[in-house]
Protein backbone atom coordinates (compact mmCIF):
# COMPACT_ATOMS: atom_id res chain seq x y z
CA UNK A 1 0.00 0.00 0.00
CA UNK A 2 0.76 3.17 -0.97
CA UNK A 3 1.78 5.84 1.70
CA UNK A 4 -0.41 9.23 1.57
CA UNK A 5 1.10 11.90 -0.52
CA UNK A 6 0.24 14.64 2.07
CA UNK A 7 0.90 14.65 5.99
CA UNK A 8 -2.49 14.33 7.90
CA UNK A 9 -2.62 17.86 8.76
CA UNK A 10 -2.32 19.20 5.73
CA UNK A 11 -4.66 16.94 3.83
CA UNK A 12 -8.99 17.39 3.79
CA UNK A 13 -11.03 16.93 6.93
CA UNK A 14 -12.67 13.54 6.86
CA UNK A 15 -15.86 15.22 8.06
CA UNK A 16 -16.02 18.89 6.79
CA UNK A 17 -17.43 21.43 8.92
CA UNK A 18 -19.78 24.24 8.35
CA UNK A 19 -17.34 26.57 7.79
CA UNK A 20 -15.64 24.20 5.39
CA UNK A 21 -19.26 23.78 3.27
CA UNK A 22 -19.43 27.76 3.13
CA UNK A 23 -15.73 28.69 1.70
CA UNK A 24 -16.12 25.99 -0.47
CA UNK A 25 -19.81 27.07 -1.67
CA UNK A 26 -17.94 30.32 -2.36
CA UNK A 27 -14.98 28.92 -4.39
CA UNK A 28 -17.01 27.59 -6.35
CA UNK A 29 -19.65 30.61 -6.80
CA UNK A 30 -16.17 33.25 -7.05
CA UNK A 31 -14.81 30.82 -9.64
CA UNK A 32 -17.71 30.10 -11.91
CA UNK A 33 -18.21 34.15 -11.66
CA UNK A 34 -14.75 34.68 -13.12
CA UNK A 35 -15.32 31.63 -15.61
CA UNK A 36 -18.21 33.53 -16.97
CA UNK A 37 -16.51 36.84 -16.68
CA UNK A 38 -13.87 35.58 -19.03
CA UNK A 39 -16.06 34.66 -21.74
CA UNK A 40 -16.93 36.24 -24.79
CA UNK A 41 -20.21 36.87 -25.83
CA UNK A 42 -20.88 33.88 -28.02
CA UNK A 43 -19.71 31.85 -24.95
CA UNK A 44 -21.93 33.92 -22.48
CA UNK A 45 -24.73 33.12 -25.19
CA UNK A 46 -24.23 29.63 -25.16
CA UNK A 47 -23.85 28.86 -21.42
CA UNK A 48 -27.05 31.42 -20.76
CA UNK A 49 -29.00 28.60 -23.17
CA UNK A 50 -28.25 25.93 -20.98
CA UNK A 51 -27.87 25.30 -17.39
CA UNK A 52 -24.39 24.92 -15.93
CA UNK A 53 -22.31 25.07 -12.97
CA UNK A 54 -18.43 24.90 -12.24
CA UNK A 55 -17.90 22.19 -9.51
CA UNK A 56 -14.49 21.65 -7.68
CA UNK A 57 -12.31 18.54 -6.10
CA UNK A 58 -9.41 17.73 -5.25
CA UNK A 59 -8.35 16.75 -8.31
CA UNK A 60 -10.36 18.40 -10.69
CA UNK A 61 -12.20 21.74 -11.39
CA UNK A 62 -15.22 19.97 -14.04
CA UNK A 63 -17.76 22.46 -15.62
CA UNK A 64 -21.21 20.97 -15.84
CA UNK A 65 -23.32 21.78 -18.72
CA UNK A 66 -27.10 20.41 -18.60
CA UNK A 67 -28.03 20.99 -22.48
CA UNK A 68 -32.34 21.33 -22.34
CA UNK A 69 -32.16 20.40 -26.05
CA UNK A 70 -30.67 18.33 -28.99
CA UNK A 71 -30.05 21.56 -31.51
CA UNK A 72 -28.57 23.26 -28.06
CA UNK A 73 -26.24 20.11 -27.09
CA UNK A 74 -24.94 19.97 -30.57
CA UNK A 75 -23.97 23.96 -30.64
CA UNK A 76 -22.07 23.31 -27.04
CA UNK A 77 -20.14 20.22 -29.40
CA UNK A 78 -19.68 22.97 -31.72
CA UNK A 79 -18.11 25.27 -29.39
CA UNK A 80 -16.00 22.95 -26.95
CA UNK A 81 -12.46 23.84 -28.27
CA UNK A 82 -13.35 27.27 -27.20
CA UNK A 83 -14.90 26.47 -23.73
CA UNK A 84 -11.83 24.38 -22.83
CA UNK A 85 -9.97 27.13 -23.76
CA UNK A 86 -11.92 29.05 -21.33
CA UNK A 87 -11.75 26.86 -18.79
CA UNK A 88 -8.06 25.92 -19.09
CA UNK A 89 -7.10 29.17 -17.68
CA UNK A 90 -8.70 28.06 -14.42
CA UNK A 91 -6.54 24.74 -13.91
CA UNK A 92 -4.48 22.63 -15.92
CA UNK A 93 -6.91 19.25 -14.54
CA UNK A 94 -10.19 20.72 -15.75
CA UNK A 95 -12.75 19.34 -17.40
CA UNK A 96 -16.11 19.75 -18.89
CA UNK A 97 -18.98 17.34 -18.46
CA UNK A 98 -21.95 17.60 -20.97
CA UNK A 99 -25.48 16.23 -20.32
CA UNK A 100 -28.69 16.40 -22.89
CA UNK A 101 -31.95 16.15 -22.35
CA UNK A 102 -32.37 14.06 -24.78
CA UNK A 103 -31.84 10.22 -23.68
CA UNK A 104 -30.34 9.01 -26.41
CA UNK A 105 -27.23 10.90 -26.11
CA UNK A 106 -24.93 9.69 -24.02
CA UNK A 107 -22.92 12.43 -21.54
CA UNK A 108 -19.67 12.81 -22.42
CA UNK A 109 -17.01 13.57 -20.05
CA UNK A 110 -13.53 15.92 -21.83
CA UNK A 111 -10.49 16.54 -20.22
CA UNK A 112 -9.83 20.22 -21.11
CA UNK A 113 -5.63 19.59 -21.72
CA UNK A 114 -6.22 17.20 -24.40
CA UNK A 115 -8.66 19.54 -26.18
CA UNK A 116 -7.79 23.20 -25.57
CA UNK A 117 -4.66 22.99 -28.06
CA UNK A 118 -6.40 20.72 -30.99
CA UNK A 119 -7.47 24.57 -31.98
Amino acid sequence: MNPPLLHPDDSSPQDPSSLDQLLHRQLRQSVSRYFYESCDGVMQALLLSCQWQITTTVDALTLVIHCPNPATHHRVLNYLPSLARYLARFGNTARIHIGSADSDAPALDIQVDDYSLTE
